[in-house]
């Protein structure tokens, strides 16, 4: 969190005499084949705004997120399973620590993706006069992207990397992020653990949909959860196809009638595979513009209609802001207070 006495304008408006002392909380977001960012600006009276950024990613961006998606690029990496996966990443561990004190990446994809937090770290620096000390960073939930990746993205950027509080998994995912950007299940008493507590027992549960969609990618998540840092993701709530996004209709293969077959059962595959999990009592989108086109809004109406219960309402759908939602609930989360993980 970066605190600077008069930073230069756009800032909140202040009427008192004196200068307030603003505060600011960033978090970003690496989204499929772009990022985004969200400066939430806190001033000493209380007064918030908040200002938000993007940038598109490379074809080496693009071309990392995909990879990364795959079972086949997964490999060991903390929180490790075993003391032995621990002993069995030291060589790995060891080669990224020499690289960044080099001055280098800590690997291939550390430098590939780091490049749209620079990007935007630059943006905000140009916009608002500041210099970025810590940021919480999200992301989609991909097979082969790790914290310490996270960790040494923002390291590379010159930026310590924080994970919110109560954060209960490696990493902060979109969903959540997603979620806390549309400050749903937000305690208001944050600052005072045993009042928050006492209020996240009133919180009803969500099962939260999160489709994602953008010209190069496709995901959908069914997060079960209590709080936006606690979403509960794995495989089988989960699909990641980055041969779905809406680039590729246009040539798809089987014609476009197909292409859009596979858009609606990539959104309710994992819903008809395991039928007895709860359906979604809300569903979120994120992604670019092509979450707003008409036959994509069909298709997903389409699916709901089928994997709900016959005579339940089609679930809300949020779609507020949706190339920088994650992002928004990321800085969020970094304005109530995060920690900096052990350094790998």
């Amino acid at each position: 969190m970066t605190t600077i006495s008069n930073p230069t304008p756009p800032v909140p408006q202040h009427s008192a005499d004196s200068d307030p002392v603003y505060t600011y909380s960033v978090g970003f977001h690496l989204a499929s084949s772009y990022g985004a960012a969200a400066v939430t600006i806190s001033s000493s009276d209380d007064i918030l705004e908040t200002h938000t950024f993007t940038t598109p990613g490379s074809e080496t961006y693009k071309d990392t997120m995909a990879r990364l998606s795959l079972h086949s690029s997964e490999h060991l990496a903390p929180p490790y399973d075993s003391m032995q996966d621990y002993f069995d990443d030291i060589p790995r561990v060891l080669a990224r620590r020499a690289l960044k004190k080099a001055g280098l990446p800590a690997s291939e994809d550390v430098g590939s993706l780091s490049t749209v937090i620079i990007s935007l770290r630059d943006q905000i620096h140009s916009a608002l006069n500041i210099s970025i000390t810590d940021a919480v960073i999200t992301s989609p939930h991909l097979h082969a992207l790790y914290q310490d990746d996270l960790y040494d993205i923002a390291q590379y950027a010159g930026i310590q990397y924080k994970r919110p509080k109560m954060l209960y998994q490696a990493i902060l995912w979109q969903t959540g992020a997603a979620c806390a950007g549309y400050n749903l299940n937000l305690c208001k008493n944050y600052s005072n653990n045993t009042a928050c507590y006492d209020e996240i027992r009133q919180f009803p549960d969500l099962n939260i949909l999160e489709v994602h969609y953008s010209t190069t990618a496709l995901t959908s998540t069914l997060a079960d959860m209590l709080i936006p840092t606690n979403a509960y993701e794995p495989d089988n709530r989960r699909v990641e196809d980055f041969t779905l996004g809406s680039e590729a209709r246009g040539n798809y293969k089987g014609g476009e009638e197909q292409y859009w077959a596979d858009v609606k059962t990539a959104i309710t595959k994992r819903m008809i595979q395991y039928p007895t999990m709860r359906k979604p009592n809300l569903v979120i989108l994120t992604g670019d513009d092509s979450v707003h086109d008409e036959k994509f809004r069909a298709v997903l109406k389409d699916g709901l209609r089928e994997i709900m219960d016959r005579h339940s309402e089609l679930p809300k759908i949020l779609d507020d802001d949706v190339m920088v939602i994650a992002a928004k609930g990321a800085a969020e989360l970094r304005r109530r207070g995060a920690e900096a993980p052990r350094e790998n």
